[in-house]
């Protein structure tokens, strides 16, 4: 079995290669199980890359996905077992990644579907503005830092000067801030000099805890020169 994230990867955003999925079809083709994680393929600037499964008719890829991941709202069961919209959080989207007042669905799965097209691109667009801002205060504060990756996704990936940036997520975990350790996004197990810094909870959330990043740098970078002295 394959697993594979071929439309904008979790960590970098990376996308496969129009050569690496016809391989992955082949393979399928052979008998080779291929799952398509595709959940946050939304996330892809158009034109988006065809999906594995169109490449080939074999019955042994399987694409998943999920609404919540790619489209970023809050679901909840009522009694007729239909599946429905947050209002609040639609809501809350729309009104920080466009100027039109939100209105206040509430729609079934169903109904989410048909609107899949406009709900995917509010949520493209609110991760935009927290990606541009976060950019922004990055190149201000982190003269040493460097954002990498494909610039697109739910999150930004971030090199740091250190040959294993484990030490410093570990530094700012033991202080109450939480960043993701490249490293984990890793399939071989080795070090890695990246952080992943999630935007999901827009800007107005990720600009407070970079400025306490920043801070945390200074002094983790403090320790290190007392520790190497």
């Amino acid at each position: 079995m394959v697993v594979v994230m071929s439309t904008c990867n979790a960590a970098t955003g990376h996308s496969l290669s129009k050569g690496d999925r016809g391989a992955l079809a082949q393979l399928a083709e052979q008998g080779v199980t291929v799952v398509d994680d595709r959940a946050l393929a939304d996330f892809h600037p158009s034109p988006s890359p065809h999906a594995i499964g169109r490449l080939s008719h074999s019955p042994n890829i399987v694409a998943v996905g999920s609404l919540t991941n790619s489209i970023g709202v809050d679901y909840a069961w009522d009694g007729s077992a239909s599946m429905n919209l947050s209002s609040d959080r639609w809501c809350g989207l729309k009104a920080e990644s466009t100027q039109d007042p939100p209105s206040r669905p509430n729609w079934s799965l169903p109904d989410l579907l048909r609107q899949h097209r406009e709900v995917a691109n509010v949520r493209r667009a609110f991760l935009e503005a927290a990606r541009h801002q976060a950019a922004e205060f990055i190149q201000k504060s982190f003269e040493d830092w460097r954002v990498e990756g494909a610039n697109v996704g739910p999150s930004m990936w971030i090199r740091l000067p250190l040959a294993d940036a484990a030490s410093f997520v570990r530094f700012a975990y033991a202080r109450n801030v939480l960043v993701g350790y490249g490293g984990d996004f890793r399939s071989d197990g080795r070090p890695s000099r990246h952080i992943r810094l999630s935007l999901t909870a827009g800007a107005h959330v990720v600009l407070p805890s970079l400025s306490r990043l920043s801070i945390l740098w200074e002094e983790y970078k403090l320790q290190e020169n007392d520790h190497s002295g």
